[in-house]
């Protein structure tokens, strides 16, 4: 009731009135008694325990109708089928277009870069779910291999920048790019000639900038947001934004 985003919801379902100090000071009251009939039959007590039955069953259809089911999956899962699913941390109502503009475009050509640096076939990734609320779920769905390595080029920055050695290290752009799995197996396919030295430069560059731009603008896949952990992602994921930029204007 304290809370503004669910007032409105409450007072929609007169959830209010159930929790108004008079109804629940009557409520206490009727609960005193010691037969349980005198309970059932009373009005408070059925009207409170209605709501409440209501509100679990309203909860049940919502989820059978609203969530996706990639939500409910574990991350594995969604990558072995292929998705890769985002959270963007939005401080405030919403997101502009241009944002999700730059976000998808970001996306398509992280995907990209590594289907062609894998000399996969060529095809399309596509954003097969998009929600909104305090904080926006985006999925991805591209080729598994793809799925798995920009999960992992995401997992080892969030690691990097979770642990001290982000702190202690000066070039700290420069350590993290050289320690990337994806940047040493480019190199790997350069030298036994199956890429030329050029595109795995450009291949390692364009990767890594996405991905910058990527956090840069609070996107960061939903199982390193939903770990378990007590770090507090919004405020390191703003630290490595301004530390990149630092670096670059060096």
């Amino acid at each position: 009731m304290l809370d503004n985003d669910y007032k409105p919801f409450l007072e929609k379902i007169d959830g209010i009135e159930i929790y108004d100090e008079k109804f629940m000071s009557t409520l206490t009251t009727v609960l005193r008694h010691v037969k349980a009939d005198g309970i059932l039959t009373n009005v408070f007590a059925t009207k409170f325990y209605s709501f409440h039955s209501s509100l679990i069953d309203l909860l049940n259809i919502s989820k059978s109708l609203l969530t996706n089911r990639f939500i409910d999956n574990s991350n594995e899962e969604n990558l072995e089928s292929g998705v890769v699913l985002f959270q963007v941390k939005i401080d405030s109502e919403g997101l502009p277009t241009s944002s999700y503009i730059k976000i998808f475009s970001a996306l398509e050509e992280l995907a990209k870069t590594i289907e062609k640096a894998y000399k996969l076939e060529e095809s399309d990734s596509e954003v097969i779910m998009l929600d909104s609320g305090s904080d926006t779920n985006i999925g991805l769905e591209t080729k598994v291999e793809i799925a798995k390595s920009i999960f992992q080029i995401f997992k080892e920055i969030w690691d990097f920048i979770t642990s001290l050695k982000f702190y202690r290290t000066q070039q700290r752009n420069q350590v993290l790019l050289e320690s990337l799995s994806i940047r040493k197996e480019l190199l790997k396919s350069a030298e036994e000639g199956v890429i030329t030295k050029e595109e795995a430069t450009e291949y390692i560059h364009i990767i890594k900038t996405r991905t910058d731009s990527l956090i840069g603008m609070n996107v960061l896949p939903r199982a390193l947001t939903h770990n378990g952990t007590k770090i507090d992602s919004s405020k390191i994921l703003e630290e490595y934004r301004l530390k990149v930029l630092e670096e670059r204007n060096e």
